[in-house]
């Protein structure tokens, strides 16, 4: 489906590896690759396995679900799959805020600056 979906959706190599990879493990945390055959449950259950697990950090998990409910979309908006609705449509995941990283001040940003005037090449 993945070839599809890139061809249909004007994607790239780089989309297609990041694509492959949400999928396989997907397809691992399933044992079985037949889209046709997934539940509602098991996206659930995945995205609470991965929460649980604490492997992958919550924008990271919401990444994953996306990828997955992206492919599922276009499959069942397509007809390739006739069977049922989509049952990745109503697994939902809020990442939250993050973390988020403090910013600089004005004082270390000059001090950074003026230090790296100073600095070898290789370092500046």
């Amino acid at each position: 489906m993945i070839p599809k979906w890139a061809k249909h959706s004007g994607k790239g190599k780089k989309a297609v590896q990041d694509m492959t990879t949400k999928c396989n493990a997907f397809i691992a945390w399933l044992e079985h690759d037949n889209m046709a055959a997934v539940t509602f449950e098991d996206g659930r259950d995945w995205r609470d396995d991965m929460i649980e697990d604490g492997d992958l950090s919550p924008q990271s998990i919401s990444n994953y679900l996306k990828a997955i409910k992206s492919l599922f979309s276009y499959a069942y908006d397509n007809k390739h799959i006739k069977v049922g609705q989509n049952p990745m449509r109503d697994v939902k995941f809020d990442p939250g805020n993050g973390r988020k990283r403090d910013d600089f001040t004005m004082e270390e940003r000059r001090k950074i600056l003026l230090a790296a005037r100073e600095a070898d090449p290789d370092i500046k």
